[in-house]
């Protein structure tokens, strides 16, 4: 094949897009290895309520993302699905350094937790992505709260990789659909949100 052809430039593209993805996803594994640590050195408190629900939301949206057409742009969302489930399992084993939950967390959590049976209920992907970013953010809040009030029980550095593991979906997305889109711009924008709120007091003091 003839160097600088079209095709050996899409091979190469395509190649790199999938490195860019796998590389996203090897940094939500780093941030995941990193909050585990802290949360067994007693250094974080996880809100149980928002990992147990942030570990089913973002499958639900892959399951439908995968049903659209959706292909390596996926990667991204399984690993945030998979990085909470490993918290939860790491938190559970370890109940000194978990955070009690409140009313508005539970609260918080049944209403995630209804919109994903709403997806069961209407079997249309790009209303199942909705409900799931919908569940998703439901699930942010509990952990929001608790950061906004308490920002030294979480860690800033597995939320920014998160952002930039989010990043590596948008380089492979063939067709810039809702499907395709929803899900990885909403997770840049609520790790941002998390990074913003926990390093919010150093920022207004420098």
């Amino acid at each position: 094949m003839r160097a600088g052809s079209p095709r050996s430039i899409y091979l190469w593209s395509v190649r790199m897009s999938h490195f860019i993805v796998l590389l996203g996803s090897c940094l939500n594994l780093i941030g995941t290895w990193r909050y585990c640590r802290a949360i067994l050195a007693g250094r974080v408190q996880p809100n149980l309520v928002t990992w147990i629900m942030w570990a089913l939301a973002p499958l639900i949206g892959v399951a439908a993302e995968l049903y659209s057409g959706v292909t390596w742009a996926v990667l991204p969302v399984f690993m945030a699905g998979f990085g909470p489930l490993c918290v939860t399992c790491v938190a559970l084993l370890t109940h000194h350094s978990t955070w009690v939950p409140r009313p508005r967390d539970y609260a918080c959590g049944v209403f995630s937790f209804l919109a994903l049976i709403l997806w069961q209920i209407t079997k249309d992907p790009d209303i199942a992505i909705l409900f799931a970013v919908l569940s998703d953010g439901a699930a942010l809040l509990p952990t929001l709260f608790k950061t906004w009030t308490h920002p030294d029980s979480e860690t800033p550095v597995p939320f920014a990789l998160a952002v930039c593991s989010s990043l590596s979906a948008l380089p492979v997305i063939e067709h810039w659909t809702f499907a395709s889109l929803a899900f990885p711009l909403y997770l840049m924008t609520a790790n941002s949100i998390m990074v913003l709120t926990i390093e919010r007091r150093r920022f207004l003091t420098v």
